[in-house]
């Protein structure tokens, strides 16, 4: 029997053989596609050639990205933390006033002080809840850059598509209004650079400051409304010249954001602080009649002159809880 068929069957295997290879299905699940299953967030459209991109980089924060030519960038409340994207410039109706064919993103850097990308998706969802709003959307998402973001769509009028995210530990939120057709694209190119050291240089003089410490009320006290207080810093002086109120460039501090919490919006600084002394600057202030949570931000301050603390040029600041 084995003779009779031994070599019809040697045939067929010498056959089969010679047939060309074929792909052998796979039952294991693809990662780009549960990727693309679990994530409801727009997808991009094509990255942007280079050649039809333009860069906006804010130096102080620390990152970039890329948005089409031909479009308008307003940075004239940059040092306050706000950068707007206009695909043209108009105003009327549509959501937050912008019409439906036009794009505009807003980039700010909050007021907020949060240690975790949680913490500021919390915040910005009470904001979104205290508009009588709702998010209807939430995706946690990792851009190009590796860096983690989430994702957030209200119910109603106003921030139509929101990407949270933190860029060297500043908290910054982008907002899309009106045409947001491209929102996902723009935010696809958002990468961190390195924050330029801050040195304010007048004539020949470098100025430059660094926080040591909360000497008084540490983040998120709590007071109830209407209560003094007395807010204190420790600084010490990092540049080449003489701080003061003594006939010094440098005189003063300044408020620059947030709520001044019943201070006078500038503040005489002590006499005389010459280089690498350490100081102790306090503001009296007190607490709002309205419970919430509130943060005010200072600078030191003279003609012409807005100066910060640390790498960042970062304000001094205090926040404070009402209840």
């Amino acid at each position: 029997m084995f003779k009779q068929f031994a070599f019809p069957l040697i045939f067929i295997l010498m056959l089969t053989s010679c047939l060309p290879a074929q792909a052998v299905p796979t039952f294991f699940p693809s990662a780009t596609a549960e990727l693309v299953t679990a994530t409801a967030i727009p997808s991009p459209t094509t990255t942007p050639a280079a050649e039809k991109t333009q860069t906006y980089r804010n130096v102080v924060v620390g990152f970039e990205l890329d948005y089409p030519i031909g479009w308008l960038i307003d940075t004239r409340n940059e040092a306050s933390g706000t950068v707007i994207l206009w695909s043209k410039k108009v105003e009327g109706p549509g959501m937050d006033g912008v019409p439906a064919d036009v794009a505009k993103i807003d980039i700010v850097n909050p007021a907020v002080s949060v240690k975790s990308l949680d913490e500021l998706v919390m915040w910005e969802e009470q904001i979104i809840a205290d508009a009588s709003d709702s998010v209807v959307h939430e995706t946690q998402i990792l851009l190009p850059s590796g860096l983690a973001a989430v994702f957030l769509q209200g119910s109603k009028a106003g921030e139509l598509t929101t990407l949270l995210t933190l860029v060297n530990n500043h908290p910054l939120i982008m907002a899309g209004f009106g045409d947001v057709s491209q929102f996902m694209d723009i935010t696809q190119t958002f990468r961190v650079v390195l924050p330029t050291p801050m040195a304010i240089t007048e004539g020949s003089c470098i100025y430059q400051a660094t926080f040591i410490k909360d000497v008084s009320v540490p983040d998120n006290t709590v007071y109830a409304p209407g209560t003094s207080f007395t807010k204190t810093w420790r600084v010490r002086n990092d540049g080449t010249c003489d701080w003061g109120s003594r006939g010094y460039a440098l005189s003063s501090l300044a408020f620059v954001r947030g709520d001044p919490l019943g201070a006078p919006e500038g503040v005489i600084l002590p006499a005389d602080i010459p280089p690498g002394t350490i100081v102790d600057i306090s503001i009296a202030m007190k607490a709002p009649t309205t419970p919430g949570t509130y943060r005010s931000e200072w600078k030191m301050s003279g003609t012409g002159l807005l100066v910060g603390v640390g790498s960042n040029d970062a304000p001094l600041y205090v926040q404070i809880i009402v209840r």
